[in-house]
């Protein structure tokens, strides 16, 4: 069995290497705590390691309604580093749309265009509806392809969406 500061050690360039694949290089990875021991089940040594992420906050415009419920937003990070890369596929999508918690479980996609960002690469906007609590909605998302995550959500209001 290698030593646990070995162990740590390469566990953390894991973490950093997968890190900057999703933040960029400005992001910093720290070890919480470790443990090892023999597991029962697996009959092996299984070494765990626990690691916070940390980078700088992004300015993120917050988009309101009259009443000031939160209907969309806008993360200018997000756009940044969108390299060119290639296109998502529906799957891909479909995921990202579904693990933002800001919309409605069950939003569906009615439709998709890539186009280039502000700052270079490209990015998949997509037309999502879904069921809100004050009824049938729709929003804009821009996904940064490269990056896979999504840099805006804009509420479509109904004359556009009709439109």
């Amino acid at each position: 069995m290698k030593p646990v500061s070995e162990l740590t050690e390469r566990a953390l360039d894991v973490a950093r290497n997968e890190a900057k694949k999703v933040y960029g290089p400005e992001v910093l990875v720290q070890a919480e705590t470790s443990s090892d021991g023999w597991h029962g089940t697996l009959h092996r040594h299984v070494f765990e390691q626990q690691t916070s992420l940390w980078t700088s906050l992004s300015l993120l415009d917050v988009i309101s309604n009259g009443v000031g419920q939160v209907v969309g937003f806008v993360d200018h990070e997000a756009y940044r580093r969108a390299d060119d890369a290639s296109a998502l596929g529906d799957d891909d999508v479909r995921g990202i749309v579904a693990d933002s918690e800001f919309l409605p479980p069950g939003s569906r996609i009615l439709d998709r265009t890539t186009y280039p960002g502000p700052e270079g690469g490209r990015l998949e906007a997509v037309t999502v509806e879904g069921q809100a609590p004050i009824g049938l909605r729709r929003w804009l998302v821009e996904i940064n392809i490269a990056r896979r995550v999504i840099a805006s959500i804009r509420p479509i209001d109904a004359t556009q969406a009709e439109g």
